[in-house]
């Protein structure tokens, strides 16, 4: 069973998208200021975890993903991720 950071349209079918689940994305743990790590949950993706530094020297200053994760396992719950390909998300 999924809990609510892994649940996806794959692993529960009554979950429908809606213009408020397109995405979702939280601050995890503490970090330096200027820099982040984010847990993000998109549709149609496994969810990832994103290391994010922010760039004042872009036009607009704007966060800007240094490095990302797909992990196998929940974070929070421990449940296998297997509902998606990992080739295709592994190199992304």
């Amino acid at each position: 069973m999924s809990c609510k950071f892994c649940s996806n349209n794959r692993t529960n079918p009554e979950w429908e998208l809606d213009e408020e689940q397109v995405s979702y994305a939280m601050t995890i743990g503490t970090s330096e200021k200027g820099y982040r790590v984010m847990y993000n949950k998109v549709p149609y993706r496994p969810l990832e975890i994103t290391f994010d530094v922010w760039r004042e020297d872009l036009n607009p200053s704007q966060w800007l993903q240094v490095a990302g994760y797909f992990p196998k396992y929940c974070p929070e719950c421990g449940r296998k991720i297997d509902e998606y390909d990992r080739s295709k998300f592994d190199n992304v």
